[in-house]
This record gives structure tokens, C-alpha cells and sequence, in this order.
């Protein structure tokens, strides 16, 4: 394919001679953390702009319900381990919950004495 890298290769490395080239370095080099978040971010940028797909706005649409259920089971889990068993009228307002309030709810929970003080309105 003209003008396109293989999808394995970058610059003419294979994926696993730059993998192995890493290897070396790092036995080689110790960065320091904040360099090594870094390096780590650049690489998954690199990973992403490489094999990144068209989402469709259906397929996000189910990605964004996935993460607001993730959240909303977190949510529920810390809920009962901080208050025991979860009445009714709070697993009412976690299922109708927009991503907003969960995640105020979320912050809440770590200072909140009560239920009632975790989902009154503010």
C-alpha cells in the first residue's frame, strides 16, 4: 500500500523489535516516574492513531451506557459496604441517575454521614 505504514510496523520496525528495543533500554535507563507516565501516554497515543477505528455514534451511545452502568454498580457497591443494605428509593434514583449525579454522589459518599446525605439535592 502506498502512502499507508503496515498496521505491525512503524518506520520500518516490527512491533516486536520495538518492543524488544524498549526492553533494552529500560534495563538500560531508569526514567523518572513523571518521564516514564509519559513515555507511556505517548506510546498509547501512537497505539490508538494506528489502529483506531470510525466509532459510530451507535457504538458510543453503548459505550457511554456501559460506563454510567459500570458506574452506577461501583456506586451501589460502596453504598452498601459504607451503609449496608440499599432501600428501595436509592436504587430508584441510581437507576434514573444522569452521569452527572453519579458521579456527585460518588464524591459524596467518602464525607457523607447518611443515605438521605449522599442524594439530597444540593
Amino acid at each position: 500500500m502506498v502512502g499507508h505504514a503496515h498496521p505491525t510496523r512503524l518506520r520500518g520496525w516490527e512491533r516486536r523489535e520495538v518492543l524488544e528495543l524498549f526492553r533494552f533500554l529500560d534495563w538500560m535507563l531508569r526514567l523518572p516516574e513523571i518521564e516514564e507516565n509519559r513515555l507511556w501516554s505517548e506510546i498509547q497515543q501512537l497505539e490508538e492513531q494506528r489502529v483506531m477505528q470510525y466509532v459510530t455514534s451507535v457504538e458510543r451511545i453503548g459505550m457511554n451506557k456501559g460506563l454510567q452502568q459500570g458506574e452506577t454498580r461501583l456506586l451501589r457497591r460502596l453504598l452498601t459496604r459504607k451503609f449496608g443494605s440499599i432501600p428501595d428509593w436509592v436504587e430508584t434514583r441510581l437507576a434514573a441517575a444522569t452521569p452527572d449525579q453519579l458521579e456527585n454522589w460518588s464524591e459524596r459518599i467518602l464525607d457523607a454521614p447518611t443515605l438521605g446525605a449522599i442524594f439530597a439535592d444540593a
